[in-house]
This record gives C-alpha cells, sequence and structure tokens, in this order.
C-alpha cells in the first residue's frame, strides 16, 4: 500500500488569502495592506505584524481558528470534487493506493478544518492531525504540500510534491507542480509521481 498524503494551506484551502483579508477587515490601521504576493516567506508572524509568534497562535489556534481555517476558500474551482473523483477512480480500479489529508493543526484549528472539509464535501475518509510539519512523513509515501518545512524535513525514502507558492520558492521537491489540479487532471504526472523510485536517490 502506498499512502499519498495532501495537505490543505495553498494546495487545497486558501489559508494565506483568507488571512491577508482577515487581517486587513480586523486592523486598527486603515493602511494595513498585506497580500498574499506579499508573503514570500514562512514568518508569518514578521509579514502580518504580529507582536510575537505567541499573539499569532493565539489568533490562529483559539480566538479566530473557524474563521481562519474553517471560511476560506477553495484555492481552485471544484478542486475537492475533482479530488473525490480520483480517489473514487483509484479505489474502482483497485489500485494499491491510499489518500490521507494530513494538516498540522492543534486546538481548534482542529474543528474549523473539518468544518471546511464538510463544507466541500470532501470524501476522502482519511484525515490525520499532526503537531510538527515534520511528522507528516511518518504517515506517509509521497507527500504533495506547499509547506516549506515539510518539504525540507523529507527523509530518504520518500517522494516530495511541490506545489509553488510565494513563500516556498527556495524548497526544493522531487516534483514540482503549480496546482493540484495538475496532478489531478494528468495521468502522465500522476503515473511518473506513482511510479517514482526513491531508492534511485
Amino acid at each position: 500500500m502506498r499512502v499519498i498524503g495532501i495537505t490543505l494551506d495553498e494546495v487545497i484551502r486558501d489559508f494565506i488569502g483568507h488571512l491577508a483579508y482577515t487581517m486587513a477587515k480586523v486592523s486598527d490601521d486603515k493602511e494595513y495592506s498585506v497580500t498574499e504576493n506579499d508573503v514570500t516567506s514562512f514568518d508569518l508572524a514578521t509579514i502580518f505584524g504580529f507582536k510575537s509568534k505567541e499573539e499569532m497562535y493565539k489568533i490562529f489556534y483559539e480566538d479566530a481558528a473557524l474563521e481562519l481555517f474553517g471560511h476560506p476558500d477553495q484555492l481552485h474551482d471544484n478542486i475537492m470534487n475533482k479530488l473525490n473523483t480520483l480517489y473514487l477512480d483509484i479505489l474502482d480500479d483497485e489500485e494499491d493506493i491510499e489518500f490521507v489529508i494530513i494538516e498540522r493543526s492543534v486546538s481548534r484549528a482542529i474543528p474549523g478544518t473539518f468544518f471546511f472539509l464538510s463544507k466541500l464535501e470532501c470524501e476522502i475518509p482519511n484525515i490525520r492531525f499532526v503537531h510538527e510539519y515534520e511528522d507528516m512523513w511518518n504517515y506517509v509515501d509521497t507527500l504533495i504540500t506547499a509547506n516549506p518545512i515539510a518539504l525540507e524535513s523529507k527523509p530518504k525514502g520518500k517522494t516530495s510534491v511541490k506545489i509553488k507558492a510565494p513563500y516556498n520558492t527556495d524548497s526544493v521537491g522531487d516534483f514540482e507542480l503549480d496546482s493540484l489540479v495538475d496532478f489531478i487532471e494528468n495521468s502522465d504526472i500522476q503515473d511518473k509521481i506513482l511510479g517514482y523510485n526513491t531508492e534511485e536517490r
């Protein structure tokens, strides 16, 4: 059984775009303006002007968790429907492949994420939350992600698929795609990724 992990933020969920929108809406500073294109590193606390990481974490995982993790839009129209279809096609073909939605989430971000997935009618039954980005690799053989920490912590024998985002330009993946849609809709790309021999690396 080969396990394909798919993270949400900047792959399925428009977290950065929604965070920028939310912070502009609640800011007391009428001049406040941070856009998705401004997020060129994963240091979100500095980019969005939080006083500290602790303040950011309190807002993310306590005060505004449902808003930030439950209410963002899909990154691309109908992406979850397309992923559901691919998942069901693989089940029908009885291929030895399992999908898991895997995300670093704690506290109230977990029910917020479940709300997000329920809104999109996610049909993938395997959902896993981890405390550290590096821990994702304990549960998957291939990881499709935009997260630079997860990409950079890939262990030997695993496969990374980087979804390009403004904040991960310096991170490297075994494969690099503009969008998860490229993987879903292109059988040649699927075959290359799913047939990739990690022992040769």
